[in-house]
């Protein structure tokens, strides 16, 4: 006598059961999935800086080596979009960094000028064109300042890089990911140090992303946008990650004291960050 095959599918039980170990893996792969993401908005970020290293030679080369002047637009934090713009006019992707693509909105809604560790800002306008949206910020310690001009933003001129060609490239950096235009860190004083920790050219964030206003220099840069810091390419044309107390010991300007670090205390959220 032939009996009929009797069929069934899953039960409530089981089916939880596939539900269960499908979360589970979610959750284990999920986390290693951000990471490979981030990885290779980090890469991609690090061949947007490759690009700019050889802009600022290009420009270096047509200059007598020479850095731009800083006086092309009235706010020289942004001179060098407009003074290398022949250069990424026609590639203009390379202003952001693949993580930081979007502007930053404030509470009311509005979009707001400056940026963030994953916002871009934006430039200020020029000739009637319309402001570029960016992500990366220059070291305004690279200026070749006119004849007769003795401080750049209180900037002193005896404490600038004005060559491409200047010693210790490889620890000058020269473009960063960045939440504002550029940036000058400096202790305040004619060395390029001083006792005070707190001076708004120097001091570290209180929490990643705060801005406090465009003269806070280091502030622009000391971001957690890749890994506990940021990408940055160097007069060498290297490029590299720099973690954000790593930027404290980078040759900035010419008597920065570099290697020594930042003189005051972390804010908390900094304190188990790496020092390089």
């Amino acid at each position: 006598m032939n009996r009929a095959k009797q069929q069934h599918g899953f039960t409530l039980i089981e089916l939880l059961v596939v539900i269960a170990i499908i979360a589970v893996l979610m959750g284990i792969l999920m986390p290693a999935l951000q990471k490979v993401r981030a990885q290779g908005r980090s890469t991609a970020c690090k061949a947007n800086l490759h690009s700019w290293g050889l802009i600022w030679r290009m420009y270096a080369d047509e200059n007598d080596g020479k850095f731009a002047p800083g006086n092309r637009v009235g706010w020289a934090r942004g001179d060098w979009v407009l003074s290398l713009r022949k250069y990424w006019k026609d590639k203009d992707q390379i202003l952001l960094c693949p993580s930081a693509t979007k502007r930053l909105m404030n509470n009311s809604g509005s979009v707001v000028d400056y940026g963030s560790h994953e916002n871009s800002y934006v430039q200020g306008g020029y000739n009637n064109q319309p402001p570029e949206e960016c992500s990366y910020g220059y070291n305004l310690w690279l200026f070749s300042l006119p004849p007769g001009v003795s401080a750049l933003q209180g900037r002193p001129r005896s404490l600038h890089f004005n060559s491409i060609f200047s010693k210790n490239m490889a620890n000058v950096p020269l473009f960063l990911d960045s939440m504002w235009r550029g940036g000058g860190p400096w202790y305040g004083d004619e060395a390029g140090r001083s006792v005070s920790p707190s001076y708004a050219g120097i001091r570290p964030p209180d929490f990643n992303g705060q801005w406090i206003g465009y003269n806070n220099e280091m502030m622009h840069f000391a971001i957690d946008r890749h890994s506990r810091g940021v990408n940055s390419a160097f007069l060498d044309g290297s490029v590299r990650h720099v973690g954000i107390k790593g930027l404290w010991n980078l040759k900035w300007h010419k008597r920065y004291e570099a290697g020594k670090g930042f003189i005051g205390h972390w804010p908390d959220w900094l304190a188990g960050y790496p020092d390089q």
